[in-house]
């Protein structure tokens, strides 16, 4: 029956990622994010130790639908998580680039510039070391820098 469940359970998982993705897509934050809790229901019931890549992504996905819905502190608290998990889990440089990057923007929007500088200055550290194809992600976190001054 576990084994079962557990087919299951990754089946909805995906289906409720998708779901949350495309209605962040459309700027419907609230689906976005219950569509998010829905994956992490799902996720709890396959493995209920909250450590992998797939945990940070929806985290990440939650932050990105409660700094949508201007839940600021919300999103501050999801972000970390997903920066935390993607460290323990998938350290992908571009990934922890972008969730930094998210952190930076989201301590902007609450007026405490001194941690957004810092976790845009680590966003931008990342994307300079890990080759940023076109240069975009650099020149983007450089004007988020700038405007801040």
């Amino acid at each position: 029956l576990d084994g079962v469940q557990g087919v299951h359970a990754s089946q909805l998982k995906h289906v409720y990622e998708q779901m949350a993705c495309a209605y962040e897509s459309k700027e419907d934050f609230e689906n976005a994010a219950s569509s998010c809790y829905q994956a992490l229901a799902q996720m709890m019931i396959m493995n209920p130790s909250p450590t992998s890549a797939d945990f940070a992504n929806i985290y990440h996905h939650l932050g990105n639908a409660h700094f949508g819905l201007k839940n600021h502190q919300a999103a501050l608290g999801f972000y970390e998580m997903a920066v935390r998990m993607s460290v323990a889990s998938d350290p992908s440089p571009s990934l922890l680039a972008q969730r930094y990057e998210k952190l930076g923007v989201t301590w902007k929007s609450c007026g405490r510039a001194e941690q957004a500088r810092d976790f845009l200055g680590k966003a931008l550290e990342l994307y300079r070391q890990n080759g940023d194809g076109n240069g975009d992600d650099v020149r983007r976190v450089e004007e988020l820098r700038r405007n801040m001054d």
